[in-house]
């Protein structure tokens, strides 16, 4: 295995219209690569798998567990394990997600 990985080379993980992922999964954890499209709604949802996302570019509506922020880059959200939470990306965004552990729904792209 190799230490480098070059996010190019990585096929996109596409779950619905406006949402598109590069997924990695190392050592116990799931690092999702996100660019979600203005407009995009993220519907409600929770996963065992606890989560922090990291905003690093645009603008992101947040709802956790009924609570709403709207984030921009720099800003992060910790997300407990099974707490359900929706988003709206209010511009183009771009997130990093990081899930432990891994999200064993998200398809295996490198690194295992």
């Amino acid at each position: 295995m190799t230490p480098f990985i070059d996010l190019s080379t990585i096929e996109p993980f596409n779950p619905f219209d406006g949402l598109s992922g590069k997924i990695i999964h190392f050592d116990n954890k799931t690092y999702a690569f996100w660019t979600i499209e203005a407009g995009t709604v993220v519907p409600e949802h929770h996963h065992e798998n606890t989560q922090m996302a990291i905003v690093l570019k645009g603008k992101l509506l947040l709802d956790v567990d009924g609570k709403s922020q709207t984030l921009s880059k720099g800003q992060v959200a910790l997300i407990p394990s099974n707490s359900p939470h929706s988003a709206e990306a209010l511009t183009d965004v771009e997130i990093l997600d990081v899930f432990n552990p891994i999200r064993a729904d998200f398809p295996s792209n490198s690194t295992e």
